[in-house]
């Protein structure tokens, strides 16, 4: 059985440590860490189980004392592969080479004193990849509980609430003249909760909102989390850094809207794609993009209750055409 080197291990884990902040994570996002978290614990289980079993075979003795495996590696890209075999198919391998004329009896006797000594090395590496797989999926297993605990409270944005606002967490819109702009005090539970009152409110209403953490201002506050909903954005021009507070600031629809049409296709292709949004949030999507000149939306439960819609941001604008149960629009210059 192959056995990868740790530095292919080293590599897996850094790509999909790779990402935003917990604190900046929607909802969708979340779950698609847990996935990634999940995909990783089993690869390096299925890594780990293997150098053991290579452990046990190495470690079984015959009657002269010894192991009736060999350690052989081979060089792939960057790194080595290993693998193990009797030293009956070992011997057989290099008389074969002999025989044929592959390879000289001088190369087949350093080809066995290499096979002897990566026998005597491997242990001692297996073991040490071990130790470092297990550390490893310790700290996946605290991650994914903290991600759950996360699900469990449901405080992160979500998606299409995400995608209707400028969120800069740990931000505070400071200064005696943000309580001008403030129209409603709310309490509420989670981020989500200030942010969906914000999102549900007609856009001339709420254009912004702060949530303060619990206890972010404890002197104020307390405890409790509360919700700012104010009706300006002007109040940003105040905001500071700081931990106790969220800001989001709600995008201005600067997209048309064009129902029952569509600029898919006719070779253009999205950048970005996303599902389950309305499209209003596809439209505020587009809007808070910079890249996004058009989007086009798929309302997929004409076709199956069972699909979700679809929303796509593209980079240039190509002419939309009528088709049912599709809408597009192209962000305003």
């Amino acid at each position: 059985m192959n056995i990868k080197i740790l530095r292919s291990i080293q590599l897996f884990a850094i790509v999909l440590l790779s990402g935003v902040s917990i604190a900046q994570q929607t909802t969708t996002d979340v779950e698609g860490r847990i996935e990634q978290l999940r995909a990783e614990k089993e690869y390096l289980e299925q890594y780990r189980a293997m150098l053991q079993t290579d452990l046990q075979k190495l470690g079984t003795m015959n009657e002269s004392g010894r192991s009736d495996y060999l350690v052989i590696s081979k060089r792939q890209g960057s790194g080595r592969t290993w693998f193990l075999l009797t030293r009956e198919e070992f011997q057989r391998q290099v008389a074969i080479a002999t025989l044929t004329g592959g390879m000289s009896e001088t190369v087949a006797n350093a080809r066995i004193k290499r096979a002897v000594a990566e026998t005597k090395l491997f242990p001692a590496l297996a073991r040490q990849q071990i130790k470092e797989i297990d550390t490893r999926l310790a700290a996946i297993g605290r991650e994914m509980a903290a991600l759950q605990a996360r699900l469990a409270r449901n405080d992160g944005p979500t998606a299409e609430a995400a995608a209707q606002f400028t969120v800069e967490d740990n931000t505070w819109l400071g200064g005696n003249s943000v309580g001008s702009y403030v129209y409603e005090t709310l309490l509420v539970t989670n981020l989500q909760a200030c942010q969906d009152a914000c999102a549900k409110a007609p856009q001339q209403r709420c254009r912004s909102y702060q949530y303060i953490k619990p206890n972010g201002i404890p002197l104020v506050y307390g405890s409790q989390p509360y919700c700012l909903l104010s009706w300006s954005v002007e109040a940003a021009g105040a905001k500071a850094p700081n931990a106790c507070c969220t800001v989001g600031m709600k995008n201005e629809l600067t997209v048309t809207l064009e129902s029952n049409a569509t600029r898919g296709l006719a070779g253009a292709l999205p950048y970005q794609n996303q599902e389950g949004l309305t499209v209003e949030s596809c439209r505020a999507g587009c809007a808070a993009d910079p890249k996004c000149r058009a989007f086009n939306f798929i309302d997929t439960s004409c076709f199956s209750a069972k699909l979700r819609t679809k929303c796509g941001f593209y980079s240039e604008v190509r002419p939309s055409r009528p088709k049912k149960c599709y809408a597009t629009g192209v962000k305003k210059p």
